[in-house]
Order: C-alpha cells, then sequence, then structure tokens
C-alpha cells in the first residue's frame, strides 16, 4: 500500500472535520483516482457531504454521479435536482 501524501492527510483530515471545500475536494480526489485508489462511491459520499453544506461545485459533482450513475444508481431527475439548486446558488449572488 502506498503511504498517503502529506496533502492527501491534510485534506482527509478537514474533510473528516466537516469542511466543505475538502469534503469536494476528497470527492474529486476519488472520482479521478489521484493519489488516492479510484472510488466512485467513497467518492459519492463525499460530494453528498459537502453538497449538504451548500458547496455549489459539491452541488455539480453529485449531479454528476447520478446523471452517470458514478457510486450511485443514474438517477435523472437526482441528476436535475442537484445541479438545478447549483445553479440556483448562481442566480442569487
Amino acid at each position: 500500500m502506498m503511504k498517503k501524501s502529506v496533502w492527501l492527510q491534510i485534506v482527509e483530515f478537514a474533510a473528516e472535520k466537516g469542511n466543505a471545500l475538502a469534503q469536494r475536494v476528497l470527492g474529486d480526489m476519488y472520482i479521478e483516482g489521484t493519489e488516492i485508489e479510484k472510488d466512485e462511491q467513497k467518492a459519492f459520499f463525499w460530494y453528498q457531504k459537502s453538497a449538504a453544506q451548500g458547496d455549489k461545485s459539491g452541488m455539480l459533482a453529485l449531479g454528476m454521479c447520478y446523471a452517470y450513475g458514478m457510486g450511485v444508481e443514474q438517477s435523472p431527475q437526482d441528476a436535475r435536482l442537484w445541479t438545478g439548486r447549483a445553479c440556483k446558488i448562481e442566480e442569487d449572488k
């Protein structure tokens, strides 16, 4: 097993402490297999955490997971829901 990089350790620590940006970044790392073994289910888990806190990028990533069935059963309805929520954040600013 590979030794975890300092960057990965920092991101994991912050994500586990509830930081929405770190949760989304960790999801990205899992979805891409960057510095960690690719795992779509773990990516989906972290995107859910990030999106639940109102992180726009987390919401878009969660919508992508639903759209393509990445780590979760494909659901066009949920994909529209989460991407729509992300777009609404932009409209409100």
